[in-house]
C-alpha cells in the first residue's frame, strides 16, 4: 500500500538507521516530567531550620536587646529625685522607646541583611520561599507578627513552626518567608573593597573640608563659626550621598546595604580618628552624635538612590 506524502513512516526491523549526526525526536511520555520542573543540578537546597537552633538565636537576640535598652535609658532618660511627678511620663517613654528599639532591631536587620546578629552567629538567615533576599515589606509583616508568635515564652511559634513542612512561624506564613542555612554564594562580599571604598570616601570629604575651611579664610569669614559649621555639614552631607550613591552601584545589589554600612562605619571611624590626630582631643559627645545621624542618613538615601537607579 502507498504511503500518504506527509504521512510519518513507523518504523520497522531491519529499516535503515538515520544518517550520522541527525536525531530522531520522539514525544516524552505523558507521565514525564517536564525539565523546567526539575530541579537543576546547581541550584542550591533550601535547608529549612527548625525551632531550636532559631530559639537560640531569639535568646542571644534578646540579650544584645536587654544591654542596649538599658543603656539607652541610662544615657537618654536619666532619673531625677527632685522631680517624683515625672516619673510616670519617663516610664512611658522607656516603655514606646523599648518597643521600637525590639521591632526595629528586627526589621532593620533582617530587611538590610537578612539576618539579625543572633542568627549570623549560627549561620541562619531569613528569605522569601522561592530562596530570594527578603524586602522591607516581608521583614516588618514577619516581625510585628511576634506580638503572636511570642505567646507563652514562643510555644505559639513553636507549636506552628513543628506544624509546618516549611518550618515556619505565623509571622513566616503570613510574609511568605523561611528561616535557613546559609549558604556560599556565587558573588562573595570583599572587606577589601569595603577598605578601598572607605578611604576613598574619607579622602574626598577631607579634601572638601579643607576647601572649604581655605574658602572661608580667603574670603575673610574665619570668624564666623557658625556659618562655617553649617556649611560644613550641608556639603559634607550632599558629597557622602553622592559618594555613597556612586559606591552603592558599584557592588552586587546582593549584599549592597551589609557593604554600604561597612563603609559608614569606616566612615564614622576614621572621622572620629582625624578629629583626635588634628585638634589633639577627643571628639565631644555631640559631635559623635552628629557625625553618626549624618553618616548613616547619607547611606540611607545614597543606598536608596543606588536602588531606584537602573
Amino acid at each position: 500500500m502507498d504511503h500518504e506524502p506527509n504521512q510519518p513512516q513507523s518504523s520497522s526491523y531491519g529499516q535503515e538507521p538515520p544518517p550520522y549526526g541527525q536525531q530522531q525526536y520522539r514525544e516524552p511520555p505523558p507521565h514525564a516530567q517536564p525539565y523546567y520542573d526539575q530541579q537543576h543540578y546547581d541550584q542550591p537546597q533550601l535547608q529549612y531550620v527548625s525551632v531550636w537552633p532559631r530559639a537560640a538565636a531569639t535568646i542571644i537576640d534578646c540579650f544584645l536587646l536587654v544591654v542596649i535598652i538599658d543603656f539607652l535609658i541610662i544615657i537618654f532618660i536619666p532619673t531625677h529625685d527632685n522631680a517624683p511627678n515625672a516619673s510616670i511620663p519617663l516610664f512611658f517613654i522607656a516603655f514606646f522607646g523599648s518597643i521600637l528599639v525590639f521591632f526595629g532591631y528586627f526589621i532593620v536587620m533582617e530587611a538590610m541583611w537578612g539576618a539579625t546578629l543572633g542568627k549570623m552567629m549560627l549561620g541562619l538567615r531569613v528569605v522569601k520561599t522561592d530562596g530570594s533576599p527578603l524586602g522591607w515589606s516581608q521583614a516588618v509583616i514577619r516581625n510585628l507578627l511576634r506580638v503572636i508568635d511570642g505567646l507563652f515564652s514562643y510555644l505559639v511559634g513553636a507549636i506552628l513552626i513543628w506544624d509546618s513542612p516549611l518550618r515556619q512561624r505565623l509571622g513566616d506564613r503570613a510574609a511568605k518567608t523561611v528561616v535557613v542555612r546559609r549558604t556560599q554564594t556565587v558573588e562573595r562580599f570583599s572587606f577589601g573593597k569595603v577598605l578601598i571604598h572607605t578611604g576613598i570616601l574619607q579622602l574626598v570629604l577631607t579634601l572638601v573640608g579643607f576647601v572649604i575651611r581655605f574658602l572661608f579664610g580667603v574670603t575673610g569669614n574665619a570668624d564666623n563659626i557658625g556659618g562655617y559649621i553649617a556649611t560644613l555639614f550641608l556639603i559634607g552631607t550632599i558629597t557622602a550621598i553622592i559618594g555613597f550613591t556612586i559606591i552603592g552601584r558599584r557592588v552586587p545589589k546582593a549584599f549592597r546595604w551589609k557593604h554600604l554600612t561597612y563603609v559608614a562605619i569606616g566612615i564614622v571611624v576614621t572621622t572620629w580618628i582625624l578629629y583626635a590626630i588634628f585638634l589633639q582631643t577627643l571628639i565631644p559627645d555631640l559631635s559623635v552624635v552628629v557625625t553618626l545621624i549624618q553618616t548613616f542618613v547619607s547611606m540611607g538615601i545614597g543606598g536608596w538612590i543606588a536602588n531606584a537607579m537602573k
